[in-house]
């Protein structure tokens, strides 16, 4: 059985999709599973990341995690939660969602999150897989503006090329790694 965080999001919604449309024994983490959308093989469970003591019933029997959660100041503290549930409910492998730019010398804070929690996963004695995604193409939405009136994109990366991927892809990625042995 796989366990999913970040359910409800472009990447997990995805995700989730695809598990049931495979026939995949999976369960999803939400704060309320009586809002969660209904889907073939798919269980909704109650619980919360920032509420550890809450994530026992929901992480046992899981074989396998998908970590994501959103990009704030306690993403760190989500995912440490996540990992330790992981661990202590017999989890042999998390994939998590990580970003491009993850290192301890990032200047950018979600970079530096992110390689805080991939340094703890891949010494968590649990397999792991990341997966490292850069620009969502979802959020150019939101500089539709910008680009129709000056026809520039913004993004913090200087000169550099950015590689844009589409949300579902990552979740299409995420969907194979968990099911394919290897």
């Amino acid at each position: 059985m796989i366990l999913v965080t970040g359910g409800t999001g472009a990447v997990g919604s995805e995700l989730l999709r695809l598990l049931s449309q495979a026939g995949v024994a999976t369960r999803a983490l939400t704060r309320n599973p009586q809002k969660a959308p209904t889907l073939p093989g798919l269980t909704w469970v109650a619980g919360d990341l920032a509420k550890p003591e809450t994530l026992t019933p929901a992480f046992e029997g899981a074989q396998k995690l998908f970590l994501l959660t959103s990009y704030y100041e306690d993403m760190v503290t989500l995912q440490h939660n996540a990992i330790a549930a992981a661990r202590a409910a017999g989890v042999t492998h998390v994939v998590k969602v990580s970003a491009f730019a993850a290192s301890d010398h990032s200047k950018a804070p979600i970079g530096r999150w992110h390689y805080q929690v991939e340094k703890e996963l891949q010494e968590s004695g649990l397999g792991w897989t990341m997966l490292r995604p850069h620009h969502f193409m979802q959020n150019l939405l939101a500089q539709a503006e910008y680009v129709k009136k000056e026809g520039v994109i913004y993004s913090p990366s200087g000169d550099g090329k950015i590689p844009y991927v589409d949300g579902r892809d990552v979740g299409a990625v995420a969907a194979v790694t968990l099911t394919t042995p290897g």
